[in-house]
């Protein structure tokens, strides 16, 4: 199935129109709770440095070892970047590059055992790719939570920091007072 020309350079909408052509159900019953329960472990997987790390998450089937497509060891490309390294350095960078691969497999298959709607789907695939595309951008959510909100995170980049300065009513009242 071959996705619509509406769907042309956003995957979360190509990804939507193949699936729902291809999906006969409702929405599932995974509440945001569960979706951050997930993406908490992705960010685990990404930043794992032992090899054997893995995920405790008991949302859906584990998946197989050798990952979609029958094995994970075809990518040769992985060890030409590693030239450079010592011999017991390149195995085990090697072994940890496709031990996240096989984790980053299960993650996905994941996903894909918890029966999400194409709708759910898409949303998902949007969070991933930071491209929500909601029509409020970041200046207009500070804005509603406070005047100098949009000023303080310019300032730092720090979300930790915005909230705990404008928690602080001593900054407040002094901020008023100006």
């Amino acid at each position: 199935t071959i996705a619509g020309p509406t769907a042309a350079g956003d995957l979360s909408v190509a990804l939507y129109e193949v699936m729902g052509k291809r999906f006969s159900g409702s929405s599932s019953n995974i509440n945001i709770g569960q979706i951050n329960d997930l993406l908490d472990e992705l960010v685990l997987i990404k930043s794992s440095r032992s090899s054997g790390s893995s995920s405790t998450s008991s949302y859906a089937g584990a998946g197989n070892d050798a990952g979609i497509g029958g094995s994970v060891n075809h990518n040769w490309r992985a060890f030409s970047t590693m030239n450079s390294q010592s011999s017991s350095a390149r195995s085990s960078s090697s072994a940890s590059y496709f031990n996240k691969r096989r984790q980053r497999v299960r993650w996905v298959e994941k996903i894909i055992g918890l029966g999400l709607s194409p709708l759910e789907h898409k949303w998902l695939v949007r969070i991933l790719l930071q491209k929500l595309e909601i029509g409020v951008g970041w200046k207009s959510i500070l804005n509603y939570y406070s005047p100098w909100a949009e000023e303080l995170y310019s300032a730092n980049k720090s979300l930790k920091r915005l909230c705990a300065t404008l928690s602080d009513p001593e900054w407040v009242r002094l901020r008023k007072n100006k």
